[in-house]
This record gives structure tokens, sequence and C-alpha cells, in this order.
């Protein structure tokens, strides 16, 4: 969750915007939301309910009961929450965060019929956010009603900005409800919208490893998983699949022989579970599903799979499969089949700048700079996404040494797609480690951490800060934040 101290600012400009930083109970509101955002939760309720004795606004009182909630909530005051979150709706009946709040509040409670309306109603009354409809798959999974979560995802899919997040959910629906093809199908899905998307990987391999039973097929996905993903419980449970995947493996190949079988239930702390499309609860995988014996890996199979992706025409999936099974062999010391997979994702890459940037990465993962160099300058050349031209550019001419052309190209990608990190870290990391330009490394680095607190670099990126400016104040960070949420959203996630 995002940290709320930050979100003191939003307050204050709600409150001025309003016109109304004057008028009687404002400065205990204020004071109110500013204990909220430290973590002071108890004492944001006091300042909160006091404010109320003086405000007169509607709107006002909404802004105050709906932070009551929202630190109830984090009390773990649920009913307390809840009737906060009644009272805001009630006080501004065409406020969309109340009735969210309020769905939330009565989800955890599962009083399933009070969190349907009230996401019913939060959809109506901004049909641009998809997460009430999200949210009401949710419920309709656990009762499962399957045509009604696909039904609501595929309205969501139509207003959210984050498809594989959407696509996601449809294949844990299609799982829970024993179509585990139509899954597999939506997770790949996922994965040609956002190659790097997490949660798709991780669920991918969990289905690979505990319903299919093929871990030479599970193997390479939470390699590139535990690659991706910021640090976290599950990313540690990933490493320690693929230290059991792989010692399995070596023990096989020295006796020629298979494994002994292992116990039906794995340790709780090495059984895999699905990930939710938002990293919220996971979802527990039926006690049916057994963590199989680990065989030796086939990617000659994997390979197989990846072929058919690419005579079905889905290139994107079928790089992005190539591209993964080379990094997962070499691990596994397996020389020709990386060279194999190499060569099948090059072929691809032509005419694709997408797929020639991400060759070019993988090139210098390698230290291999002048394969690396000629598919940046092939990524460059191309007239497709101008974000991976304009990466590309900036990589060739720090190489070069022509770092104002590298910084050009950076702010250009970090313009073009705002949502993706990696232009933004990398000016970070020029600006800072290269030109030894303190200020702008700052204000790069407070960007980074406040667009993309769950990175798994956002540790390095405050370390960094608070070593060239240790009173920076984390709200600065969140200045630069794009396509900013309304102040009750970024209250309550």
């Amino acid at each position: 969750m995002t940290s709320l101290k930050r979100l003191f600012v939003y307050c204050l400009a709600f409150l001025l915007l309003a016109g109304c930083a004057e008028r009687p109970g404002v400065a205990q509101l204020r004071k109110g939301a500013r204990a909220l955002a430290r973590g002071k939760y108890a004492e944001s309720v006091a300042l909160l309910q006091l404010s109320l004795k003086r405000l007169e606004s509607n709107n006002e009182r909404a802004a105050a009961y709906n932070c009551i909630g929202i630190a109830c909530s984090k009390l773990g005051r649920e009913k307390d929450a809840i009737e906060a979150f009644e009272s805001a709706a009630a006080a501004n009946p065409a406020s969309f965060e109340p009735y969210y709040n309020l769905g939330i509040a009565n989800l955890r409670e599962n009083n399933d019929d009070k969190a349907v309306a009230c996401f019913e109603k939060a959809s109506l009354l901004n049909q641009e956010d998809a997460r009430p409809l999200e949210f009401l798959s949710i419920v309709y999974c656990r009762r499962q009603q399957w045509d009604d979560a696909r039904r609501t995802l595929s309205e969501a899919e139509k207003s959210s900005t984050q498809p594989s997040r959407i696509l996601t959910s449809l294949a844990l629906v299609e799982l829970k409800a024993n179509n585990t093809n139509q899954a597999l199908e939506y997770l790949q899905k996922a994965l040609e919208q956002d190659q790097h998307y997490a949660p798709a990987i991780y669920n991918l391999a969990v289905i690979n490893q505990l319903v299919l039973h093929k871990n030479d097929q599970a193997l390479p996905l939470f390699v590139e998983y535990a690659r991706l993903a910021p640090a976290s419980p599950r990313r540690d449970q990933a490493k320690a699949l693929i230290k059991e995947i792989e010692s399995a493996t070596i023990a096989e190949a020295a006796t020629n022989a298979p494994p002994p079988q292992k116990p039906a239930a794995p340790p709780p702390e090495q059984k895999a579970e699905l990930a939710s499309a938002e990293n919220r609860a996971p979802v527990q995988t039926t006690n049916a599903v057994q963590q199989p014996a680990a065989s030796l890996p086939s990617f000659e199979e994997l390979m197989e799979t990846a072929k058919k992706l690419e005579q079905q025409g889905r290139r994107e999936a079928a790089f992005n499969n190539y591209l993964r099974i080379a990094r997962a062999a070499e691990q596994a010391d397996r020389t020709a089949v990386k060279n194999q997979a190499i060569r099948h994702a090059t072929s691809l890459a032509d005419g694709n700048a997408k797929a020639a940037y991400d060759l070019g990465n993988y090139f210098m993962e390698k230290n291999r700079e002048e394969d690396a160099v000629a598919f940046y300058k092939a990524a460059a050349g191309q007239d497709g996404d101008a974000y991976f031209s304009s990466m590309a550019l900036a990589k060739l001419a720090f190489k070069k040494g022509d770092y104002d052309a590298a910084i050009v190209s950076l702010k250009k990608a970090d313009q073009l797609r705002p949502e993706d990190p990696e232009a933004l870290w990398l000016l970070g990391d020029l600006y800072g480690k290269r030109l030894g330009m303190t200020n702008a490394a700052e204000q790069a680095y407070a960007r980074f951490v406040g667009r993309f607190p769950n990175d798994s670099r956002a540790a390095e990126a405050k370390t960094r800060l608070n070593a060239m400016n240790p009173e920076l104040k984390p709200r600065d960070a969140a200045s630069d934040k794009p396509k900013q949420r309304s102040f009750f959203e970024r209250m309550f996630k």
C-alpha cells in the first residue's frame, strides 16, 4: 500500500481548491488529514470528529467522514469504518470514493450483498474507474457465479488502463471454473500486452507447476518472475522453488534415475499460491492440487510451445517465450538450447522495435556490448513504438559518452510512457553516478519513489536520496506522479 504520509498534500489541495481555507472546522479537518497521513490514526479520528461539529459544507463533511472511515479501518475497527463511509455517502451521494471504500469494507466483513450494491453504485458514479467492477468479480467468484464474473471483468476491460491486470483476473476466474486451457490463454494474452507483468508470469508458473505438473515449463517462468518482481515473500518463495527444481534436476542427472517421491503436502513456506492481479490476498489453490515431484526440465517441449505460438502468428508471445527460455537454459547450463532460443528470438526482432530493444538489453546483461549496440541501433531505426526507439537512442548515446543526447532521449521516453519506470531510473543513474548532478538526481529519484513505490529498486532510490539529502521529506517524492488519483482514492486503496 502506498504510504499515507504524502497524502496531506492532496488534502490541502482539495481544501484550497474548494475555497474553504477559512471556514469553521477546516483547520481540524486539515490536521486530521495530516495525522492520518502520518499514521496517527487515533489522533486523526479525534481531530476529524471535532471538525464535524463545525463543518457546514456537505462536501467537507463527506471528506471528514471518509477520512474517519480510513483511519478506523487502519485501526481494525471495521464496523466503525463502515458507519463512517455510510455517513460520507449520505453527506455527498454523488461522490465515488465513499461508495467504493464502503464496498471494500463490506467485502472484508463478508457482507457480500452490501458490497455488491456499493460497487455497482460506485461504478455508475465513475464509469472510467474499473476497480469497482474488478471487486464485483471477486464477489461473483466467491459465489461461483462464473458468467457474472466474466461479464463484469469484460466490462472492466473497456475502461481499464491496465489490460494485463484484467486479463490476469479473467485467467483466475477460468482457473477456478476448472477451465485451465482458457486460463492459460488469458495469461498469454496478458503477457502479450505487457511481457513484464509479474502477476501473470507468476500465475503461469504456478499453473504449470501445480495444475499441469510441468516443472520444465514452470522453471523459466519462476526465474523470470524472480528477476522482475520487487522484494516480497512471494519472490522469496519463487527463488526457493527454483532451487528445489534445479536440485532435483541435478540429482536426477547424476543418478540417471527418477528422483524420490516427495510428500503430497509441501511445507507451507514452499507451497506456491496464485497471485491476485493487484497483489491482494493470494487465492489459495484447492486441496486437491498437490505439488508434483520435480522432473528433468524438457526445454525441447518448451521450444515446441514457442514455435506453435510463432506459427499461429502470435509473434510477440513467441518472442517473449524464446527470451525466457534463453535465460533459463543458460542458468541450467543448456548452451545449445539457449543459442537456439536466441536465434528464434532474433528472427522475430526484425521489424519490431520493442523486440530489438529487449534483445539489446539481454545482450547488455551478458556483457556482449557489440551485439547490444547492434540491436539498439535496429530498434532506433524502426518506425514502430517511439518509446523503444527513444530508449535505444538513449543507451546508444550513453555508450558513446554523449550524455546530453542521452538525457534528451530518456526524458522523451519518460514522457511517452510515464507508467514505465525504466527511463526515470536510468535518468537518475545518469545524473547521479555519471554526471554528479546531485539536485537533478534527487528530483529523478524522488519522482521514481513517488511513481513506483512497489518497484524492486524503490528502496535503493530511497537510500540514494537519503545519502544526497537526509532532510528530503517523503511527500516530495509524489510531486511528479502522473495521472494522480483523487484525494479519496489516494487515502484508501
